[in-house]
């Protein structure tokens, strides 16, 4: 996973608990990741990658 183009460490990905079928991922905002309303997010599994984006504010 991506965010801001920074590699963000996953602390957790899987099954939502209490949730079947809603896969949950969980990630801290890396440093230096720029704030702003469309900062683009990718989440890649195996050769298939996803983008969205998502505000940031500033710490």
């Amino acid at each position: 996973m991506t965010i801001g183009a920074i590699n963000a460490p996953v602390q957790f990905s899987g099954i939502a608990p209490g949730n079947a079928g809603l896969y949950q991922i969980n990630v801290a905002i890396p440093t230096g990741v720029p704030p702003g309303d469309d900062v683009e997010l990718v989440v890649k599994v195996g050769n298939t990658a996803d983008t969205v984006t998502i505000a940031v504010q500033a710490p």
